[in-house]
């Protein structure tokens, strides 16, 4: 997750970390996690997936 504008409260199971512009956040898989906005905010979600196998593709 990228922060483009604004800011944003992430929550995790362990602590809350503020995201302001220009901060990259990288999660591990399925971590259950929280985000909310402080103000107008804009931000880019990028998901990696597995490349799927080539003998099978």
């Amino acid at each position: 997750m990228q922060i483009l504008r604004g800011s944003v409260d992430f929550g995790l199971p362990d602590r809350t970390i503020r995201l302001q512009p220009g901060e990259i956040l990288h999660l591990t898989p399925q971590l259950r996690h929280s985000v909310t906005a402080l103000e107008p905010t804009t931000l880019t979600v990028t998901m990696l997936l597995p490349r799927p196998d080539a003998a099978t593709a």
